[in-house]
């Protein structure tokens, strides 16, 4: 069952957390730890943040100023900055303190807590932070995400630390009993309940892959799960804090009374002179900074890299290695230089920049200067001159079009920080800006973990080269791949399918997508085929001819279906239910625009915010839908004309109508929700049935989707789908045409011809002479504030 509240508009942007009015604030001196950051295997020192709120600085680590404390309360934990110029400290009742470079964000100081604060945790770019109550509750600052909580939850410790994964997209809860829970994209690894224990459990800390996590007993007990290893315990004594070194080969832990014992790859660490007179409650080691070698692309601040162009940088690059890249131009050709093979073309393995080394790490200096540019050399940046296109190397049947960035079944590469426009396709393949890719069309999962940060995507083409129709295809782009995968910060605009995609994932994505920016494309965002852990939130999606759209297909992207349901029958943290898909915190806009490149190519209907096609255990909750003059958002089939081999439709749960060529599998949407969303002013068109949202389904026996909570002034078709459909699952007993519904979207999506509909009073907007139209970029997208951040040092990066 969900649970659902009322929300207003302003309430729904703020933080995710609810903080109740009923809390008690007892005085508390804790001893409880928290894990601030992972650490280099060698370090310059380290610092322990104690009871008192003194710091105390080891090695080549510095003092810090004492916070003034309340009577009764105690530092709880502590957290370092990036860079090793500041710190935060947490207190029991709750205010942060920043010292040096750390911002403060926030806190739960001045609120009634129902606990003492017990624990506090740092995200990896150091822009927010969690706290954690005794009872379970987490409240995120900043850009910490908020997963969920323990609230409400019965367990038989007290909550005494949190420790997030390595994206940040989640965290685990540890309580004093060895209880272990897991919220966002964290797993479970596994616990202590139920074990006779010596000593309480303090601390728990996470391995650098998110596969695994150490539980520290106060007897300096190490209990290793996962891929966790485990590297030895201290001697007797009281202990508070673990953490691990940045290959997790090794962990350094803290004694109360300020001694620390290094094992695995950990170098020890300088000891103090004397024990601490109060008890030690945080531990942080200095020189984060990761390994590998940096290699330089370009001039940056008058200091020249080894290299000319990210080609040549990705040839030289190992496992581990960074490459920089200096604003400018860069005309990338690898798909040029060496044409790519048949069956090259066929899966998309060819890009103007190949990758094909895994845990290697690309990063632009300057988001917005550095550009990847599919043009001709010589041609002004991301020109829109036709003689300026390139459509690639001939194929079979012509240009086979560019890839930009293509990363070719590949672990773990990261793209951050950088621009890459007009990479066109010609009808025969190319299109795609930036492209994870696993192995597309296989059906199998061949590349695992990915990141993108701060990128955007663009062209400023669309139309006809030496008699080739040229367009960009898709944005931001990951097929075949399974998490954990992270992308912040994107911007994608002028695609004539969708500015995101993620597709063929399975069950297995384990993708979060925050602060993304789709606008003026076909489609803002287009997913086949990809469920399990995904998370969409904090976007804005606007401007498009269909906002978002998820669904099932039986051949595109296979294997289908689109299937939102938790891992191994899991229950997610934050819908408390069996769906781990969640589009949530979103706002979806103006999604009107007939003069988007793609128009009617794919089908989309015009108008809607949010297309749910086949699409099953999905959750759409607490999102911003306004002005799309058709729909907010629809539940609609999947019609599919293209079946795939004998049985596959129906047993990955579509129905199959019709025989021969003319069949068709069509995917219902089934166990999907629609919970705690605000609508305002949609369906203005004025079409029967246009409205806030509205859903249609095909066959009954099915499991159907639920609706409740949502603020809808302009209603939903049918009309009383809330009170009809309040709880997901039940088996339908008929299927919903929506009353005129189902007509108005195949007049709108084009297709009502090949069902016999008239639409002669349809009113929806057609592109104009000019289309398709190009938007500009916007002039304020955020660069990486600080593109040293975590690097080891270079002659760019000095720390």
């Amino acid at each position: 069952m969900y649970l659902v509240s009322a929300l207003s508009a302003t309430a729904l942007f703020g933080s995710l957390v609810s903080v109740g009015d009923s809390y008690a604030n007892p005085a508390h001196k804790s001893d409880s730890p928290t894990i601030s950051q992972v650490a280099s295997s060698n370090p310059q020192g380290a610092w322990l943040s104690l009871g008192s709120g003194s710091v105390t600085g080891l090695g080549e680590s510095t003092f810090g100023s004492t916070p003034i404390l309340s009577p009764g309360n105690s530092i709880v934990g502590m957290g370092m900055t990036s860079d090793d110029k500041g710190y935060w400290l947490a207190a029991s009742n709750g205010p942060v303190f920043d010292e040096g470079d750390a911002q403060n964000f926030g806190s739960m100081q001045f609120k009634d807590l129902d606990g003492p604060i017990v624990g506090f945790a740092v995200t990896s770019d150091g822009q927010g932070y969690w706290e954690v109550g005794q009872d379970g509750g987490v409240f995120a600052f900043g850009d910490a995400p908020f997963r969920g909580s323990l609230v409400g939850t019965r367990f038989a410790g007290s909550v005494v630390g949190i420790c997030p994964t390595p994206t940040g997209n989640g965290y685990w809860l540890v309580t004093s009993d060895g209880g272990v829970y897991n919220f966002g994209d964290a797993t479970y690894h596994g616990s202590l309940l139920g074990r006779a224990l010596n000593a309480p459990i303090v601390a728990i800390a996470g391995d650098n892959t998110g596969n695994g996590y150490w539980l520290l007993g106060q007897d300096g007990g190490v209990f290793a799960f996962g891929d966790a290893g485990f590297f030895g315990t201290p001697a007797t004594g009281s202990y508070s804090s673990i953490v691990p070194t940045v290959d997790s080969k090794g962990y350094w832990i803290a004694s109360q009374d300020g001694f620390i014992s290094a094992f695995g790859d950990a170098s020890q660490i300088p000891e103090p002179q004397q024990a601490t007179a109060y008890p030690v409650t945080g531990l942080a080691i200095s020189n984060p900074f990761a390994s590998g070698n940096v290699l330089l692309v370009g001039t940056y601040k008058g200091i020249p890299g080894e290299y000319s162009t990210i080609q040549d940088a990705v040839n030289a690059a190992k496992p581990g290695d960074w490459i920089l890249v200096a604003p400018g131009d860069y005309k990338e050709d690898d798909d040029l230089v060496n044409p790519p093979s048949p069956s090259d073309i066929s899966s998309g393995w060819y890009g103007g920049v190949d990758i094909s080394t895994p845990d290697i790490h690309i990063r632009g200096m300057n988001r917005n200067t550095v550009i990847v540019d599919g043009t001709k050399p010589g041609a002004p940046a991301c020109s829109s001159n036709p003689a300026d296109q390139q459509l690639g190397v001939d194929g079979s049947n012509g240009p086979i079009g560019r890839n930009g960035i293509l990363i070719w079944e590949a672990n773990n590469v990261s793209i951050e920080n950088l621009t890459v426009c007009n990479f066109l396709g010609a009808g025969n393949g190319g299109g795609n800006a930036i492209w994870w890719n696993g192995g597309a069309g296989s059906s199998q999962i061949s590349l695992k973990g990915y990141s993108g940060n701060y990128l955007t995507a663009t062209t400023t083409f669309d139309g006809t080269v030496n008699g080739h129709n040229a367009a960009a295809g898709y944005g931001i782009f990951s097929s075949d791949s399974a998490g954990p995968g992270d992308w912040n910060q994107l911007y994608a605009s002028n695609f004539n399918d969708s500015g995101m995609y993620v597709g063929a994932c399975q069950q297995v994505c384990d993708m979060w997508i925050h602060n993304a920016w789709m606008e003026n494309n076909a489609l803002g965002y287009s997913g086949t085929n990809s469920g399990g852990i995904f998370t969409v939130d904090h976007s804005q999606f606007d401007n498009n001819e269909d906002g978002f759209d998820t669904n099932t297909q039986s051949v595109g992207d296979p294997p289908p279906p689109q299937n939102g349901s938790c891992p191994d029958g899991g229950t997610n943290g934050y819908t408390k239910t069996t769906s781990c898909w969640v589009f949530t915190g979103n706002l979806v806009h103006d999604n009107n625009n007939p003069n988007a490149p793609g128009y009617g190519a794919v089908g989309q209907p015009t108008g809607t915010g949010m297309t749910v096609s086949g699409a099953t255990n999905d959750t759409v909750m607490f999102n911003y839908f306004y002005n799309n003059g058709a729909w907010g958002t629809l539940f609609v089939p999947y019609p599919d004309t293209s079946p795939g081999p004998p049985g596959l439709c129906e047993s990955s749960g579509g129905n199959l109508i019709g025989t021969g060529p003319s069949a068709i599998c069509a995917y219902d949407p089934e166990n999907d929700a629609l919970y705690g969303n605000v609508y305002s002013h949609n369906g203005f068109f004025g079409n029967p049935s246009n409205g806030d949202y509205g859903e249609i389904t095909l066959f009954y026996g099915e499991p159907e989707n639920c609706f409740g909570g949502n603020i809808a002034p302009d209603g939903s078709a049918p009309s009383n789908l809330e009170s009809l459909y309040p709880g997901c699952g039940q088996t339908s007993t008929t299927e919903i045409s929506g009353g005129q519904l189902l007509d108005q979207v195949l007049c709108d999506t084009g297709f009502a011809g090949d069902f016999g509909v008239g639409c002669s009073d349809a009113k929806y907007p057609t592109p104009s002479a000019n289309s398709p139209i190009e938007t500009p970029l916007p002039n304020n997208l955020p660069s990486m504030p600080d593109p040293c951040q975590g690097v080891p040092a270079n002659p760019w990066c000095v720390p």
